[in-house]
This record gives structure tokens, sequence and C-alpha cells, in this order.
């Protein structure tokens, strides 16, 4: 093998890492079996809200666990630079990061509610949302939608703006790591189709420029909570079949 510097093995261990976790995430939540199965053995109402539960919680073992593990067992720069999931420094990176986190969490929030609501008034494809896939939905629904995206994007922001970004940068330099970030994050969002790919080029650019000023991906969580969880209850509020009861008082049976 050709003799490279350290930061070359650390560069090629956070790579195939983030890689491995999102294959091994991808092939069991993509797999129609599994889905197939939670329905069958729990019925039409409990299949799909616990392959939710599953589909999270798995996402949290592959990126929180797995991955996180994986990075700080193997490489000596990212267990220096930590995850960046800590507060920042006090002063101006602080009041940066609740602007940030404030302003987009709005825009996110407004655009998604409008959104929606154009989308439920003419009657269009919600896609995959929401995630929790039954109609007549509870607060009981509502919470647990909102416990299990948090914990998994928690998860999901440790790999991309932690150990996918900030060692990276400190490597390569700002623009190489950015590029890397933006271009995996983009590419694993295309299962869920082309218009979640394209934005998450614009998004992945926005967090990943904000998480190197900050020097923390606290605001990339939140934004992203926020942006999660709005486009999942709004088209749950719209969406013509699923979510909140639609001339009904039927609940979810959760």
């Amino acid at each position: 093998m050709p003799q490279q510097g350290s930061e070359h093995i650390d560069i090629f261990i956070i790579l195939l890492s983030t890689i491995v976790a999102f294959l091994a995430y991808w092939l069991v939540i993509e797999n129609p079996a599994v889905q197939t199965g939670f329905r069958k053995r729990h019925g039409e109402r409990g299949g799909p809200v616990r392959y939710f539960v599953f589909n999270k919680l798995w996402g949290v073992v592959c990126f929180g666990m797995a991955a996180a593990a994986a990075v700080l067992t193997a490489s000596p720069r990212a267990r220096t630079l930590g995850f960046g999931l800590g507060l920042p420094a006090a002063g101006t990176p602080l009041f940066r990061t609740f602007l940030w986190s404030a302003g987009l969490s709005a825009i996110f929030i407004l655009m998604n509610w409008l959104r929606a609501r154009k989308l439920g008034a003419r009657g269009g494809d919600f896609g995959r949302y929401p995630e929790i896939r039954v109609a007549g939905w509870s607060a009981r629904t509502v919470a647990l939608d909102l416990a299990l995206w948090s914990l998994y994007l928690v998860a999901y922001e440790l790999v991309f703006r932690g150990t996918l970004l900030l060692p990276l940068a400190a490597s390569l330099g700002s623009w190489p790591a950015i590029g890397v970030n933006v271009a995996l994050y983009s590419a694993v969002h295309v299962p869920k189709g082309p218009g979640e790919a394209i934005g998450a080029l614009v998004l992945g650019f926005v967090l990943c420029i904000i998480t190197l000023d900050t020097g923390s991906a606290l605001t990339a969580v939140i934004v992203h909570i926020a942006l999660a969880v709005s486009n999942d209850l709004f088209a749950a509020v719209y969406h013509p079949r699923l979510g909140f009861p639609k001339n009904t008082t039927k609940e979810a049976g959760l």
C-alpha cells in the first residue's frame, strides 16, 4: 500500500463508515418484505406504527451507534474534534446559532404548511408522508412522531455534520469537506425522490456553512427536526386519507 499520512487513513475510515451505515439502514428499510412483515404480524393499523418505530430506531443504531463507534475507535482526529453536538462558544457563535436555528426553522415550517395546504386542496400526492401511515392520528401519534424523528435526526446529524464534516474540514479544508458532505447528503435522499435529492443539495450546503461558522452542529439538528416533523405533521393534517381524522372521530389505535 502507498504510504500516506494518518489524516488520509482518517478520511478513508470516516467515508467508509458513513457509506456502510447508510447501506445497512437503507437495505433493511427499503426492503418491501420488512414492511409487509410488520403488517402481517401487527395488522393494518399496528403494522405501520411499529414499522415507523423500527425505521427510526434502526437509523439510530446505524448512524448514532455503529458509524459513530467505528469512527471514534479508528480515527484519532475525530476523537479530538468531537461530533459537533456540543453548544457553540459563548458570545457571537452562540448568538448566531440562535438566530440561524430560529430563522431557518420558521421558514421551513411556513413552507411546509403552505405546500401541504396546497397539495391537500388539489388532492395532490404527498409521497412518503406522513411516515406513520395510518388514519385517525391521536395526541399519542403526534408525540411518537416527534420523539422518534428527533432521536433519528440527532443520530443522522451526528454522522453528516459531525463525523463527516468537521474532521474532513480539518484535514482537507472547508470547501472540499463541504463538497463531499453535500454530494453524499444529496445521494442518500435519492430514494425519497428527485425533489428531496435536489432540496438536500441546498439544505446540506447551508447546514455545512452554519456548522463550520458556529463550530457546532446544534443548528443543523434543530432545523432538521423542525423541517422533518412539520412536514410530517402538516401532511397528516392535509392528507385526504392518512393522518388526523377527516370527518370522523375515530382515532389511531396506538
